[in-house]
């Protein structure tokens, strides 16, 4: 997980996951986004957002299992955020 800055005014702190080639497709994406939540929760935040390429659709796909709902969409990549 990465960590995009502190906390903005609004609360809101941008996050990342990945995962490597030998774990993915057995469901830990799901698991990575839930336990990002929880630690960005513990520092303060009170949104998460996160972005990710359309193309990317297992990734997509783990942060709206986890709760994210789309908010925004560019030619290439959706933004998605929850309140924590």
């Amino acid at each position: 997980m990465n960590v995009f800055g502190p906390v903005d005014d609004d609360g809101a702190v941008e996050f990342a996951f990945a995962l490597v080639p030998a774990v993915r497709g057995q469901g830990l994406a799901v698991h990575t986004v839930l336990g990002a939540l929880e630690v960005l929760r513990a520092a303060g935040a009170t949104v998460a957002r996160a972005e990710a390429e359309i193309a990317n659709v297992p990734a997509r796909r783990a942060l709206e299992h986890a709760g994210l709902i789309e908010v925004s969409r560019a030619p290439e990549s959706v933004v998605y955020e929850t309140r924590l």
